[in-house]
């Protein structure tokens, strides 16, 4: 189930993150994977005048640039997460610019902030946001991304407040208008981004690109051995359960065989022996089963949260589907493990005569 949810939060970046090519700082300590997935922060910056090659690149059909200006420990915000602070240039801006439409904000002011879909604050609150006042004008569609877990701004603004925050070494001896974090490039239809990447890496000095797509791939692969993994374990757990209801039934049956030998003197058939005792055991199965659904459900927000931050996994919540699937599948499966371990040791009870069954009573 978690693993599917996995799934279907890729799917959902895949949709959502609309550039083809991130490029960055070879310095950046972060990777491509925790660049896309996490709300880590990094201060490695690059002169916009490195990537001055990219103009000769017909391939481009949009580019723009990001800075970031710094992290929060989202205390101000939300609970246990991190935010980036995050500045993009709105003349060339194709990443949040759908997102600004919808809200029908033209460009953010210098007093405004966007915020992606984790940072749980309602429009026109007022932030203070490293010294400065901002008021939230906007929030964004969940993108299973980092942009989740990003307050957006004018790049301008955010090159300002890193000057007045952060150390000066950082910035490479040069103005922050000259720098940036990293660039989002959109290419032209079918053109060939595995190419242009490793086109980009060999003639780039200081910056490495990495493709959105190698990025999912990757983490296409981790989950598909997370799967196996997984699987296996639900395997070892499904047959140990069996095996040790079985014990428990057969245990319970054998303590109740007086019970059995007085209901079959009393004219009970076989039969309704069999079914009444199944029915009692797997009433009692598919109330446990229930039972269990509900804390999957309380606990698989929790889990995905905890799985998106140590693993960098895209972030995502459960929805209405896999909330009905939980619901259906956990008292469907406790009915079949019920099932499997009663049914022998009930039925072996069940067709005893009832001299037999009240003389071995308790035995």
């Amino acid at each position: 189930m978690i693993s599917s949810i996995l799934s279907s939060g890729i799917e959902e970046s895949k949709k959502r993150m609309g550039a083809d090519i991130i490029v960055m700082s070879t310095k950046s300590e972060l990777d491509n994977k925790a660049f896309l997935f996490s709300g880590e922060f990094t201060d490695r910056y690059f002169p916009l005048e490195d990537v001055n090659f990219l103009k000769d690149y017909d391939e481009i059909d949009k580019i723009t640039e990001e800075f970031f200006t710094h992290t929060l420990s989202a205390g101000c915000c939300t609970v246990g997460e991190k935010l980036r602070i995050v500045g993009i240039n709105q003349d060339t801006d194709f990443l949040i610019r759908p997102w600004l439409e919808e809200n029908d904000i033209k460009r953010l002011k210098d007093n405004e902030v966007l915020i992606g879909s984790d940072v749980a604050l309602p429009l026109g609150s007022k932030l203070g946001l490293l010294g400065q006042p901002f008021i939230l004008v906007g929030s964004m569609h969940r993108t299973g991304t980092s942009m989740d877990r990003t307050i957006y701004m004018n790049i301008d603004v955010s090159r300002k407040l890193a000057e007045n925050k952060m150390q000066k070494s950082l910035f490479l001896g040069r103005s922050t208008d000259e720098l940036v974090t990293s660039l989002f490039i959109k290419l032209k239809p079918n053109s060939d981004i595995d190419a242009i990447r490793d086109r980009i890496n060999e003639e780039g000095t200081g910056v490495v690109a990495y493709s959105k797509a190698e990025t999912i791939s990757k983490l296409e692969d981790s989950i598909r051995g997370w799967n196996i993994v997984l699987i296996s374990i639900i395997v070892v757990v499904l047959l140990n359960s069996i095996l040790s209801l079985y014990g428990r039934f057969n245990y319970m049956m054998k303590e109740r065989k007086k019970e059995i030998g007085y209901l079959r003197s009393l004219g009970m058939s076989k039969k309704k022996v069999l079914f009444s005792l199944l029915y009692e055991v797997l009433v009692i199965a598919l109330i446990g089963g229930l039972f269990g659904s509900l804390i999957v459900l309380i606990v698989s927000n929790p889990v995905l949260d905890l799985i998106s931050k140590q693993f960098m996994t895209p972030k995502t919540t459960i929805n209405i589907y896999n909330i009905l699937k939980i619901i259906v599948f956990g008292p469907v499966l406790a009915f079949i493990i019920g099932l499997c371990s009663s049914f022998t040791p009930i039925y072996n009870s069940s067709k005893m005569e009832p001299r037999e069954a009240m003389a071995k009573g308790g035995k």
